[in-house]
């Protein structure tokens, strides 16, 4: 439109004209646009429950938490990533407070955050004197409840219900075989076809680890038991169902089988750091574990000659190099990359690679 006229233009099949229609099920009639004006085209979808400006929308949102949960002892998790996704979700907000059945709170947070981020896109609320979370969640809907929304409530909380009694289970179940009784299913679980399984992916860590280890006066020990660990949870029930669960669902299937709180920790952060804003390990055992692992798979990538060329990377491999400088830069390493990483066997070209990589840190800091 321009002014008040509507222009002849038309795109594929479709034909320009000044008729759309309000909320699906809150309206649903035509109406008619009168006017180019901005100010007055949201107007007249606002009377007819579109909310036309995402940060009209947000605002609103956020307005409303705080009405629910004012006098609760909750606060609302910080997510702006998630609310700004839930924003461009629902033309008319409407926000409503569930409640997580007590029994679904002996799961580790992580996985109900999964649960209830990840999948069903809910807002999370801590207590705010614990500052553990709350069980209760925030729901965005795109539609008034017709009894103050209690069906839209009940029928959010039966949906979650039933995944996380999924999890329940899958947790319960896991816990039921130690970590050392599932290493043996990792041979049969490839790493790379041209490599071979997980499980020899750990035994090469092994021997850089304790070489490592000994080089830095770790407990070779520790260091050794975790190698052994640190994979075993990819063959979980939860894992396969959470694959971002990696290494978490390994911390604490390790803390029930009774092992030190060094393999469990180490088995949770031999991945980090996973970007260059993600924390590096400053539990020493698990530093040398992660560091091993990412020598380990440079060097056997490199050997299959995978390497990261322009912006194809399917491996991570610069990731894996960055994490190499920065666990031994944050943790004070005695380590020097051209001459030590040598002494482990590690090929001259991924020690030039992990060269290249410290210079271009070193630089960006």
């Amino acid at each position: 439109m321009l002014d008040n006229e509507v222009l002849p233009a038309k795109f594929g099949h479709i034909i320009a004209s000044n008729k759309t229609y309000g909320h699906r099920f809150l309206s649903g009639k035509e109406i008619t646009v009168n006017s180019a004006s901005l100010i007055e085209y949201s107007k007249l979808l606002k009377e007819n429950f579109i909310i036309l400006d995402a940060l009209n929308r947000k605002e609103i949102i956020q307005q409303e938490i705080q009405k629910i949960i004012s006098g609760k002892n909750l606060s609302i998790i910080e997510d702006n990533e998630l609310l700004n996704e839930v924003v461009n979700l629902v033309e008319y907000p409407v926000v409503y407070l569930g409640q997580i059945d007590e029994k679904f709170m002996t799961l580790p947070e992580e996985v109900l955050i999964t649960t209830l981020r990840n999948n069903q896109r809910y807002l999370m609320l801590r207590n705010s004197t614990s500052g553990k979370l709350a069980p209760y969640f925030i729901i965005v809907s795109n539609t008034i409840g017709q009894d103050q929304g209690k069906e839209i409530i009940h029928g959010n909380q039966t949906v979650l219900g039933a995944r996380l009694f999924d999890a329940l289970f899958f947790y319960e179940n896991d816990k039921k075989m130690k970590l050392e009784k599932r290493i043996e299913q990792l041979k049969a679980l490839t790493f790379h076809k041209e490599i071979g399984s997980v499980y020899d992916k750990i035994e090469s860590v092994k021997a850089i680890a304790e070489k490592l280890s000994n080089r830095l006066q770790a407990d070779t020990a520790k260091v050794i038991r975790a190698v052994s660990l640190m994979k075993a949870d990819l063959v979980t029930e939860m894992v396969g169902e959470f694959p971002e669960l990696q290494g978490i669902m390994g911390y604490y299937y390790a803390l029930n089988d009774g092992e030190g709180e060094d393999i469990a920790i180490t088995i949770r952060d031999h991945y980090k750091p996973l970007g260059p804003n993600d924390y590096v390990p400053t539990n020493k055992v698990a530093a040398i574990v992660a560091l091993a692992d990412k020598l380990d798979t440079l060097n056997q990538m490199f050997a299959i000659n995978i390497k990261p060329t322009g912006s194809k990377d399917p491996f991570a491999l610069r990731r894996a190099a960055n994490g190499v400088v920065r666990i031994i830069a944050e943790n004070n390493f005695a380590l020097d990359i051209k001459t030590d990483l040598a002494d482990l066997n590690i090929r001259e070209d991924v020690i030039n690679y992990i060269s290249e990589r410290e210079v271009s840190i070193n630089n960006f800091n």
